[in-house]
């Protein structure tokens, strides 16, 4: 190499005519052949094909997690609503007017039963 490389310093025609060699060398190659098409296309095509595939399956996702996120909006909302009548149900106000309230009476005396009086309740068939 050290000799090619002082040669061509000395002879500069050798240099421009080694130049042009390389330069027809490099511009008549060999076109690609068939089958390496066809492998380059296929490798494009699938890797196109790769990636439809990984966006679509993110949208159906986003679009399942919307629908979801959606449901829980309107399951809270009902939850909401429905500790809303539970507490209308519990109040005084809600139990004094419901009808079987309104019938009761007022107890004047309490009998309390004393266990140790013996049977406290007898079978009567």
């Amino acid at each position: 190499m050290g000799k090619n490389f002082m040669l061509a310093l000395l002879l500069p025609q050798y240099q421009s005519e080694r130049d042009t060699r390389k330069a027809v060398a490099i511009g008549t190659q060999e076109p690609i052949s068939t089958w390496q098409g066809l492998i380059v296309v296929s490798l494009v095509a699938a890797t196109g094909i790769y990636y439809l595939v990984m966006a679509n399956a993110t949208a159906t996702a986003g679009y399942a997690f919307k629908q979801i996120q959606g449901k829980i909006t309107d399951l809270d909302k009902q939850y909401k609503e429905l500790q809303v009548k539970v507490v209308e149900t519990q109040s005084i106000s809600s139990v004094q007017a419901d009808p079987l309230v309104a019938n009761m009476v007022q107890v004047s005396s309490v009998a309390y039963l004393q266990p140790n009086q013996g049977n406290l309740a007898a079978n009567t068939r």
